[in-house]
């Protein structure tokens, strides 16, 4: 049993980071989608 809930706490967590993994990668390229965009219009 303990074992069990070891193993679904584990999974939790790799679950969180994957997310929180995924939050950020797209947080990252929203921000450079962005400042390129401003750079570009910048040019213009």
């Amino acid at each position: 049993m303990f074992c069990l809930s070891l193993i679904s706490e584990v999974k939790m967590r790799q679950n969180m980071t994957q997310v929180l993994d995924t939050f950020w990668t797209s947080m990252d390229t929203k921000w450079t989608t962005d400042s390129l965009w401003e750079s570009v219009m910048w040019y213009e």
